[in-house]
């Protein structure tokens, strides 16, 4: 599992929507921090492709992760670069839930970027 989330946040960090989208599932659950959940993997890659367009970079630093069965969660650290060059870094927490086919059918992400 540690090379799938190495994958997953090199493809985020890279800022490919797309790329992301080809972790999820068709019918997965997506969440970000406080906002509302979307539902399929079109509207979680539209989503994606909305947020890296309103910032410059990002770069996750993993500290832990951890398997149970199909439930995967890790957590760390975000550095986020805004379009004025600034910058905020931020813990961040995720679960993950691998389907059968060894897609993400549930991503939700713990974070607080009020500040961004």
């Amino acid at each position: 599992m540690t090379a799938l989330l190495e994958n997953i946040f090199a493809t985020i960090d890279r800022k490919d929507a797309a790329g992301f989208a080809a972790f999820l599932h068709p019918n997965c659950r997506f969440r970000f921090g406080n906002e509302a959940e979307v539902i399929g993997v079109d509207a979680a890659e539209a989503y994606v492709a909305a947020f890296f367009d309103s910032i410059d970079a990002l770069s996750h630093d993993l500290v832990m992760s951890e398997l149970a069965g199909n439930n995967l969660w890790c957590h760390g650290f975000v550095t986020y670069t805004r379009k004025d060059g600034s910058t905020l870094r931020v813990p961040v927490a995720n679960y993950m839930h691998v389907h059968d086919n060894g897609k993400l059918d549930e991503y939700l992400i713990f974070i607080d970027t009020s500040k961004l």
